[in-house]
């Protein structure tokens, strides 16, 4: 059981030289791709490293900023660039270079999308015609301009009692014991806020920058 034991742990040990040194060997192969200004390439190998279960050097984070860099996908090699200045504490080997990428990517960047390659601008609603606002039947008459009168609720008539009895008289309010609506004072519509643009009359469109400006 002992050697057995020993030998399970030997087989482990050896694994994981196998993993460290497979690292080992693309991220040399990744910095022969960066010397030789093979950016593509060096981009792709550094990136197979991520996917390793062991713990990753902290210049992986620097070299595959490099790449990043020279192929100008500015956004994400500032993410990885400034990950590295993390967990080096700003103490790394390369943090003068980490810095002085940085520094080219603020000077590089385009100013209207921030290196994203687009940007939102303010468009014109295309459901409300940039009022805010779109017209449905009025909640209250539902569209038929007349609503059933609050005086006499559609009896035609009021009734008056006293102590000589009852008495009836026309509604002077109501036609029929309907009157116009007072909500949409006949115009059978109201407006709702558009629903789209929520009553502003414009929305956010996203647009491919050219970079040129």
């Amino acid at each position: 059981m002992r050697y057995l034991l020993i030998s399970l742990l030997f087989l482990f040990s050896l694994g994981s030289q196998a993993q460290e040194s497979h690292t080992q060997k693309l991220m040399t192969q990744g910095k022969e791709f960066l010397r030789k200004e093979n950016c593509e390439d060096a981009e792709k190998t550094f990136k197979k490293i991520f996917t390793s279960k062991e713990t990753l050097p902290d210049e992986l984070c620097f070299y595959y900023g490099v790449a990043l860099v020279k192929l100008k996908k500015y956004t994400k090699a500032r993410d990885f660039l400034e990950k590295y200045l993390s967990l080096t504490n700003s103490k790394g080997e390369f943090v003068k270079e980490t810095k002085g990428l940085l520094a080219e990517i603020d000077k590089n960047v385009c100013g209207i999308c921030k290196g994203n390659d687009y940007f939102w601008v303010d468009d014109s609603c295309d459901v409300c015609i940039a009022k805010g606002y779109t017209l449905g039947n009025c909640h209250a008459c539902h569209g038929k301009d007349k609503v059933v009168c609050p005086d006499c609720r559609g009896a035609k008539v009021l009734v008056t009692n006293n102590s000589l009895g009852s008495w009836y008289n026309d509604c002077p309010r109501c036609e029929n014991g309907l009157v116009t609506c007072m909500r949409c004072k006949g115009s059978k519509q109201e407006q709702y806020n558009c629903t789209k643009c929520h009553g502003k009359g414009t929305v956010k469109i996203k647009k491919v920058c050219t970079h040129q400006h």
